[in-house]
């Protein structure tokens, strides 16, 4: 996507802020926060650190609840192109026994599957391509947040380039979305609760050499 300077604001922004919203971290959840802002009339500048979108997958599934607002943003049409829907989940024992069965409906309360695996970069270039269609959203890659600073009817934010380069944005709210290392929650102190999750977890990406339905779970479940 293009980027822009700061200090050109979208059609309609507040002459007193560069925008009205900043969200730092353009993941899945600050691209999906800037495009429902924006189609909501609220100019939003999102600003990443990585200069092009990170390529290896992550996250590797998602909710009805989740699918549900990810077709509120307007790539519903699109996710049965990038997911699967998952049937059910299951954890086997060292000898093959079932030691927790879990089914999946393909279709739940909230009128998606109840869990869908996706290819992250894939779910991430759906969302790139609609915040480009939405003129109250501006996305700026290659932009580390570097400080935020509160004033009495704004926040500067200061981010700087590759090149350390510093520039600053201006805002009546910040959002921060900047994951596991976040900038945001560290500045602001906030604490962080560790459930000690401690488990040892492989997650291999395939590509098939003949095309087919992949339902590892189909037949366990009644019904399915």
């Amino acid at each position: 996507m293009p980027e822009t300077s700061p200090h050109q604001q979208p059609a309609g922004a507040s002459p007193e802020t560069d925008a009205d919203v900043i969200v730092v971290g353009n993941g899945p959840v600050g691209a999906t926060l800037g495009i429902l802002l924006a189609q909501r009339g609220r100019q939003t500048i999102v600003l990443e650190r990585r200069r092009r979108p990170y390529a290896l997958p992550r996250a590797t599934s998602f909710d009805g609840e989740t699918a549900r607002l990810l077709a509120g943003c307007g790539v519903g049409p699109s996710l049965d192109r990038i997911t699967e829907p998952a049937t059910g989940y299951q954890w086997h024992s060292a000898d093959g026994d079932v030691l927790l069965d879990i089914a999946f409906r393909t279709e739940g309360p909230y009128g998606w599957p109840d869990a869908s695996t996706m290819h992250q970069p894939a779910l991430e270039e759906l969302l790139a391509s609609r915040a480009a269609e939405l003129p109250a959203v501006t996305v700026e890659q290659g932009r580390q947040v570097v400080g935020i600073e509160q004033q009495d009817d704004r926040v500067v934010v200061t981010a700087e380039d590759e090149d350390g380069a510093a520039q600053t944005y201006t805002a009546r709210w910040v959002v921060g979305s900047d994951g596991s290392n976040s900038f945001v929650r560290d500045h602001l102190d906030v604490p962080v609760t560790d459930l000690g999750f401690s488990y040892e977890w492989l997650l291999c990406d395939v590509q098939l050499h003949e095309q087919g339905k992949f339902v590892p779970t189909k037949g366990l479940h009644p019904g399915s």
